[in-house]
């Protein structure tokens, strides 16, 4: 199937939703302060607490990303939903993230070795 430039740049969440994913990126920089890559490394830490607090500020950070109202309002989702979304959007900026180095043949690398 074949996409167009717009459609490759658009993320398709586990719930169905499109989001432009430079929009929810910047939005998780905002909600957390600055804080999203730290917070992600505290919850998948060793400790309990530390991951617990992680978790709730990264709920947050997503629902206002995502615009994720509530379980308990209409049309809401439960916390499990959020981290799903929130887990689903950094495994796709991963794979969509450049290698760090270009394949030796290409124009950037025979840019750099002029």
């Amino acid at each position: 199937m074949f996409y167009s430039d717009a459609e490759r740049t658009i993320y398709q969440s586990p719930l169905g939703h499109s989001y432009d994913p430079l929009a929810v990126q910047r939005k998780l920089r905002i909600a957390s302060r600055g804080q999203f890559n730290a917070l992600l490394i505290d919850w998948q830490g060793e400790e309990d607490f530390a991951s617990a607090v992680a978790e709730e500020a990264l709920v947050i950070a997503a629902r206002e990303a995502f615009e994720f109202v509530p379980f308990d309002e209409e049309g809401g989702v439960t916390d499990a939903q959020v981290i799903e979304t929130l887990t689903h959007f950094t495994e796709y900026l991963a794979a969509k993230k450049p290698s760090a180095e270009p394949p030796p043949n290409s124009p950037v690398s025979s840019a750099c070795h002029s």
